[in-house]
């Protein structure tokens, strides 16, 4: 149930308000298609989705909660640790050659000779890729550093929950005080 779920507000990438255009076309791809495709390539127990609410985006990370999602977890971080050292030469080698392939095809398509179906159609399986490659880089570099901070939000509002004997979804967060909620 979306109301259970800690929901975040991304001012960091999107301070303002984003149109549901945007909303469908870009930004589902960036948090939920990429997000979701880096979690599962690398094995990672996380799903992502995003929300446009009063023309804003939130997103939230879920993890399994299970014995072996955590084996799993554990086992991801030190394999995304272990990626580091080789990020710049498959950056190198694999990623840019390709980025510099979609540059390329978009350089010799003519739009004019072409409906507007096929042209949105190609821009969406480009946009993907990219934002695959993107999180397959991005991945190694930043959950080991970020993830720690999500788990601890919910161990908290979990514990909150527990020890208050409470159901409230945001009560654990006005205890800590003002700019959680």
């Amino acid at each position: 149930m979306d109301a259970d779920l800690f929901w975040s507000l991304d001012v960091n990438h999107f301070p303002n308000s984003v149109s549901p255009l945007d909303f469908s076309l870009i930004l589902k791809v960036i948090f939920e298609y990429s997000g979701n495709t880096g979690f599962e390539t690398y094995d990672i127990p996380l799903k992502c989705r995003c929300l446009h609410m009063n023309t804003y985006l939130y997103y939230t990370i879920i993890y399994e909660c299970s014995e072996e999602a955590d084996i799993r977890m554990k086992k991801s971080i030190k394999y995304l640790e272990s990626l580091e050292p080789e990020l710049t030469q498959q950056w190198e080698k694999e990623c840019l050659p390709e980025i510099k392939k979609h540059i390329a095809f978009w350089e010799t398509f003519d739009l004019n000779k072409r409906s507007i179906i096929e042209i949105l159609e190609k821009t969406e399986s480009i946009v993907k890729r990219l934002w695959e490659i993107h999180e397959l880089l991005h991945l190694p570099l930043h959950l080991p550093l970020h993830l720690p901070l999500h788990l601890l939000l919910s161990n908290y509002e979990d514990m909150y929950r527990d020890l208050m004997n409470n159901e409230s979804h945001t009560d654990p967060f006005e205890f800590l005080g003002a700019g959680w909620i």
